[in-house]
């Protein structure tokens, strides 16, 4: 998995209404229809403008395939509630400094050799 650069918009910034529409409406169709690939493609184009690397557009969008279920949500939920960015480490994980707050890296993971 390449690099991921996110930076999450704050609940302050232009568009905090939008977004916690746009997640309310992906809220009421999952419950309705479950998973789908039109809503799972809606809901990775939700987050890919907030990807700053990799900077071509369709590598970011094969990275966050990559994500784990757990670094999809807490990303989506940072979007769309624009509340902190949760993908910083938590208090037990050493962080080095960032001149952005908001920014987060999701580091790649190592190989299995495996290939997929």
């Amino acid at each position: 998995m390449s690099k991921l650069v996110f930076k999450a918009p704050g609940k302050d910034e232009p568009g905090f209404l939008r977004r916690i529409r746009t997640a309310l409406d992906f809220q009421e169709k999952l419950s309705v229809t479950g998973v789908t690939l039109e809503v799972l493609d809606a809901m990775i184009d939700f987050l890919l403008p907030y990807v700053q690397e990799p900077k071509n557009r369709k590598e970011a969008r094969e990275t966050l395939l990559d994500l784990t279920e757990e670094q999809f949500n807490e990303l989506f939920d940072t979007v769309a509630g624009g509340d902190t960015n949760p993908t910083l480490p938590k208090e037990s994980e050493t962080i080095m400094p960032s001149s952005e707050k908001e920014s987060t890296e999701v580091a790649e993971e190592p190989s299995t050799g495996e290939s997929s």
